[in-house]
Parts: structure tokens; C-alpha cells; sequence
């Protein structure tokens, strides 16, 4: 049985979605910490692996960039250290956006009997796997505000914005994880598509250069990249020292209250039908 009548008719739209997050919190972190826990059991380090990858590759960075001395030169004002820098603003963003988008199409497939025999939210899967890839996200970037006042000798006053620009990320990937876990259910082919188009994301996003290395005339086509706003935006802070430009602020802001208003709208629509079609 479908478990949903879960929206909550006091609020519509991108209200509507937080109301039913808020609902279903503790759902949501019991499960999140349950999966979690299930990957890393038995595990020699346990939880240390949530970031150990990362962790392995910043000190990768640094280390190689420290004996390219090209690489020292770079004009983020942070010397060697800063190259890694730039580059893991973006590569954080980067790895949890393509693994929701990798875990989307068979996501409502992947739970169909709890969906079909129990009384679930089923809008919770989504925050769910956003939560379970949050939690790696958020410890790296707290390591990168460190690494970023280790480097600039200070912490940038506007740090307090990133919290909002992160949460304005979250918001842009749960709307769409909620169309791709619909659209995924009618059509198969989707999750391979996904994993194809990944590697030329990776190219499209600006991830090992700036906006400002790429030629005026295509740097407006970046843009139809939803992590370009918060990549750049984060890089203002860390490693430019700077507020985000009023562009890349509004946009992120605009793009999440978008996407996530339209894809949770499109998710309360096509649920019943994406359940009966399993």
C-alpha cells in the first residue's frame, strides 16, 4: 500500500516540502543513520572511511601542487595550498550531486516492497539519501573552512553565508532526485543514461577552472549547470576571501526555491502511478 497522503494541505508547493521534511524528520535520520551504519560495520576504520577518500585526495593535491611549481602561482592568492582549495569547493558539491543523480532513477524500484506493503512517506526516500550523502559533505567542508583560514591566515567574514548556500544546494538536488526517481520508474534505460552523462558533467562543471578561464562567449552556457552557482559562490568565500557575487547568490537561491518547488510538485503528482507501475 502506498503510504502517502502525506502532504500537507496547509501549505502547497516548495512550503509544502519542508512541512513534510520537518513531519518526517526523525524518519528521515533514523534511516540515514541506519544505512550508514550498515556500510561501515565490521569495517577496520568504520566511520573514518565516510571521508577518508577525500581526505586521501586533498592531501594528494597539496602535496603535488607543492612540486608543480606552475601551480604555486595561481591566482587565488593562496599559494600552492590554495589550488587544492579551489579545486575541493567544487569536487565536494560534484561528488554528492552525481551520486544522488546516480541513485535517483532506481530509487522508488529499489524500495518497492516497503512501498507497496507498509504505510511510508514515500517522498522520505529522497531526503533520506540526502541526508545519508550530506553528512560526508558537511564534515568535508567544515575541513575546507579550516584548511581555508589555515591558508588565508583568516576566516572570511562572509563564511556565515555558507550555510544558506549549502542548504540552497541541497534543496536544487531534492527536486531534482524527485524527478528522475519518477521518471526512472517508467523508463529503465534511465539509470545507465545517468552514469553516462556523469563524466561529461564533470567536463561542464568548473571544477579545474574558473568561470573567468573560459571564453566570454560560451561562459553563459556554465550556467545551465546547477552546480556552477555554488561552486563559484563558495570559491568567493574560501578562497577569494570575498561575499558571492550578487549574481551567483540570487541565482543559487532563485534555482533552489525553483527546482525544488516544481520537482516536489511533479513527485506528489506521478507517485500513485510510479508505485502501481512496479
Amino acid at each position: 500500500m502506498l503510504g502517502g497522503q502525506t502532504a500537507n494541505k496547509k501549505f502547497s508547493g516548495f512550503f509544502a516540502g519542508l512541512a513534510s521534511a520537518w513531519r518526517h524528520r526523525e524518519l528521515v535520520v533514523r534511516l540515514a543513520m541506519g544505512e550508514l551504519s550498515s556500510v561501515y560495520r565490521g569495517s577496520l576504520f568504520g566511520w573514518f572511511w565516510l571521508v577518508a577518500g577525500q581526505l586521501g585526495l586533498l592531501a594528494f593535491y597539496s602535496v603535488s601542487t607543492a612540486a608543480i611549481g606552475n601551480l604555486a602561482t595561481l591566482k587565488n592568492g593562496g599559494g600552492y595550498l590554495g589550488h587544492p582549495l579551489f579545486i575541493f569547493c567544487g569536487l565536494i558539491y560534484f561528488q554528492m550531486f552525481s551520486e544522488l543523480l546516480l541513485r535517483a532513477p532506481g530509487m522508488l524500484a529499489g524500495h518497492v516492497g516497503m512501498l507497496k506493503k507498509t504505510i511510508f512517506p514515500t517522498e522520505a526516500l529522497a531526503w533520506i539519501a540526502l541526508a545519508r550523502s550530506s553528512l560526508s559533505t558537511l564534515i568535508l567542508l567544515a575541513i575546507l573552512i579550516g584548511f581555508s583560514i589555515a591558508v588565508r591566515g583568516h576566516p572570511a567574514p562572509a563564511i556565515v553565508l555558507l550555510p544558506i548556500i549549502f542548504a540552497s544546494f541541497c534543496l536544487t538536488t531534492l527536486g531534482i532526485v524527485w524527478v528522475l526517481s519518477i521518471v526512472g520508474v517508467f523508463v529503465r534505460d534511465l539509470t545507465h543514461l545517468v552514469a553516462s552523462i556523469i563524466p561529461a558533467l564533470l567536463l561542464a562543471t568548473p571544477l579545474f577552472y574558473s568561470l573567468s578561464d573560459v571564453p566570454e562567449g560560451i561562459r553563459p552556457l556554465l550556467y545551465l549547470n546547477p552546480l556552477t552557482f555554488y561552486i563559484e559562490a563558495t570559491r568567493d568565500i574560501l578562497v577569494q576571501g570575498n561575499a558571492p557575487s550578487w549574481p551567483n547568490l540570487l541565482g543559487a537561491l532563485t534555482l533552489a526555491v525553483i527546482t525544488f518547488h516544481l520537482g516536489y510538485g511533479f513527485f506528489i503528482y506521478a507517485r500513485h502511478r510510479a508505485i502501481d507501475a512496479l
